[in-house]
């Protein structure tokens, strides 16, 4: 029997044939030649995907969308992901990924316009920005934060930071808490080691703490 073109299962027959699945299959598992089967059942009859060459209308993409708004992936499903990309090399495997800069990128030759970067601005200012710690910034130093304390430490370090050995005229909290103003928790850098420093902050210190017990 040949169907025509546009013909659709009603709900009760597309139910008997879940059913009926169902049935047949309870308990059992396919042999590998059935899975081979069904799933190159297209190939081996040479019939193109229906979509092949086209694209989904902007209505019909907008319903997709719509469709899957609240849907979680099961942890099923998501295990079945992971397990069917595990060993995948990517889409640039054996490729040369292409250059995002210089002519192919996308802003070259364009400049964001004042009302621009002033948006981009306000959008990471303050507690908008993902480095903000509260404000702590401001929090003034104690009382035995004094210049004759800097210069023993500067003293001590021989002027040099301790990072890149270069001249170092900014003393540094190790455990970055300003009211800590023990000497084993100051050390010498320079103004660029120490900007460093504003970021990985477990990385940094872990670092000067082995570098201190190296010392000692």
């Amino acid at each position: 029997m040949v169907r025509k073109k546009g013909f659709k299962h009603t709900e009760e027959t597309k139910r008997k044939i879940g059913l009926s699945n169902s049935i047949v299959l309870k308990g059992k598992k396919l042999s590998e030649e059935s899975i081979k089967k069904r799933t190159n059942t297209r190939k081996r009859r040479k019939i193109p995907s229906p979509m092949k060459g086209k694209k989904h209308s902007l209505k019909a993409r907008q319903k997709m969308s719509k469709s899957q708004i609240g849907h979680k992936t099961s942890d099923r499903t998501k295990k079945k992901i992971s397990k069917s990309l595990m060993g995948h090399k990517g889409y640039f495997a054996g490729k040369k990924r292409p250059e995002i800069s210089g002519k192919n990128h996308v802003f070259y030759g364009k400049h964001r316009s004042e009302e621009t970067k002033q948006k981009i601005a306000e959008s990471k200012k303050g507690n908008k920005s993902h480095f903000w710690k509260g404000g702590i910034y401001k929090n003034p130093y104690p009382v035995d934060w004094t210049k004759t304390l800097k210069k023993s430490i500067k003293e001590r370090d021989k002027y040099l930071c301790q990072v890149c050995l270069n001249e170092g005229g900014v003393i540094h909290h190790i455990d970055y808490n300003k009211n800590n103003n023990n000497p084993n928790n100051l050390i010498t850098l320079c103004r660029s080691c120490h900007a460093k420093t504003t970021l990985y902050r477990d990385y940094w210190l872990k670092y000067f703490k082995n570098k201190l017990k190296g010392e000692t």
